[in-house]
């Protein structure tokens, strides 16, 4: 697919990966989703025409758009494949908590975002109740989100920083190392409602 090398999709994983062959077959156009399940997918013609239906009388819950994607990616990048991209998708376009999170899945995150790996102590901040804390300020500039501390701040203050989703209040300035980690050494540090790095801390 694609008449341009920018917009082509791909089956080798290295170029085109899970989660985006899996978006590329959920944003088919409605006029097109009936035609692509019955060229590249083996469901049975009772089901697409189900689905042909659901496009007609429910076009925004994208039913047939979801059966395509889920077929096609699970016979291209088996299983796991699908797994992980369902996941990601979850993650960046609703409410999934980023620390339920396979590996496979940060492995394609980690692909797909911004990605950064900060030593702990360039990153650690004051100890507190809860034992080592990160510097939320420092945590945005190293991933690249905010240019500066002073930026970094008017964004915290702003309501517009988030740690693994969870949007921070001015006070939160320092969050505890132990909650906030992924797998142990992951934190996804966010700008706005889809800005989103990937950050792994070294030296835990």
């Amino acid at each position: 697919f694609g008449k341009t090398e920018a917009g082509a999709v791909r089956l080798d994983p290295a170029r085109t990966s899970p989660y985006q062959f899996y978006q590329f077959w959920l944003n088919a156009d409605d006029r097109d989703v009936g035609q692509h399940l019955r060229f590249f997918t083996l469901l049975p013609r009772e089901d697409i025409e189900t689905l042909d239906r659901t496009v007609l009388e429910a076009p925004e819950q994208r039913e047939a758009q979801r059966a395509l994607a889920r077929d096609v990616t699970e016979r291209v990048h088996g299983a796991e494949g699908l797994r992980a991209a369902e996941e990601v998708s979850a993650f960046m376009f609703g409410e999934r908590d980023p620390h339920g999170l396979s590996q496979s899945a940060l492995d394609i995150l980690r692909a797909e975002a911004p990605y950064a790996e900060l030593r702990l102590t360039d990153v650690q901040g004051p100890e507190g109740n809860g034992g080592a804390q990160l510097d939320v300020l420092k945590l945005a500039v190293g991933a690249g989100v905010a240019a500066s501390i002073s930026a970094a701040r008017r964004l915290l203050e702003q309501g517009g920083l988030s740690i693994n989703k969870r949007r921070l209040a001015p006070a939160d300035r320092y969050v505890h190392l132990g909650e906030t980690l992924i797998r142990g050494e992951f934190i996804v540090v966010g700008k706005g409602r889809r800005d989103y790095a990937l950050v792994r801390i070294a030296g835990v």
